[in-house]
């Protein structure tokens, strides 16, 4: 998650209608293409996430903005009144070479809301640091040491399930992608493009190879990952 400069947000679309700046917001022109993508995508994204019915608010605002520090990121996340949304920054819309990288990146990150990743990553992480603070407490360590515990847990368990999450979110972004009209196996060249992290357990992401296997299956047989089958109804 980056830092977003209070004041250049440069465009937001919701789902049911497109937003207006006034004048006196201080707003520069959208990125090249970004209005078109969002145009095309944030019916589909709304009308899967209802399918779905994971979660109850399906309005997903989606917003390009400028990072303070020039980082190229995107993330999904919930208000402070409780409304989703997802942001890009405009450093990593410049990367993506075609409007179906900038595609499958929003709908990768809207695919997060709609799967309820972020409740279900900070369950696992409040199970795992209470378990682990618990055992230290059991073995008669002391009120630091079962606090050192729990911090541990906490994280083991936020990067316990992450890539999981990872793949689901890239299985379910594939699928709006095809329903919005964009091609995802053209998309998953952008895959190839950021560094690969490997196979290590506690990476917060897959390898590459696993991602973009994900999309593959996703886009030609529409079935998402056995790990979202749990949570989701029968795939559309």
């Amino acid at each position: 998650m980056v830092g977003v400069r209070a004041g250049i947000l440069l465009l937001f679309l919701g789902l049911s209608a497109c937003g207006v700046p006034s004048p006196q917001t201080e707003l520069e022109p959208p990125a090249d293409g970004f209005g078109d993508v969002v145009n095309r995508l944030a019916p589909v994204v709304q009308n899967t996430c209802l399918e779905v019915a994971v979660v109850k608010n399906c309005r997903i605002r989606l917003y390009v903005a400028e990072a303070e520090d020039g980082t190229a990121n995107a993330f999904q996340s919930i208000d402070a009144l409780g409304r989703p949304f997802v942001v890009i920054t405009t450093d990593l819309v410049a990367e993506t070479r075609n409007e179906d990288e900038l595609a499958l990146i929003l709908a990768h990150e809207a695919a997060h809301h709609i799967l309820n990743h972020l409740a279900r990553q900070k369950a696992d992480s409040v199970q795992a640091s209470n378990a682990l603070g618990e055992a230290a407490r059991r073995e008669g360590a002391d009120g630091p040491t079962v606090r050192e515990a729990r911090e541990v847990g906490a994280f083991v368990g936020a990067r316990l399930f992450a890539q999981e999450y990872e793949l689901e979110a890239d299985a379910l972004g594939a699928i709006i992608l095809r329903r919005a009209g964009f091609d995802p196996l053209r998309a998953v060249a952008f895959f190839d493009r950021i560094p690969d992290p490997g196979n290590h357990a506690l990476n917060s992401h897959p390898s590459t190879a696993e991602r973009r296997a994900a999309v593959r299956k996703a886009d030609l047989r529409g079935l998402l990952p056995e790990t979202a089958l749990a949570v989701l109804p029968a795939a559309p």
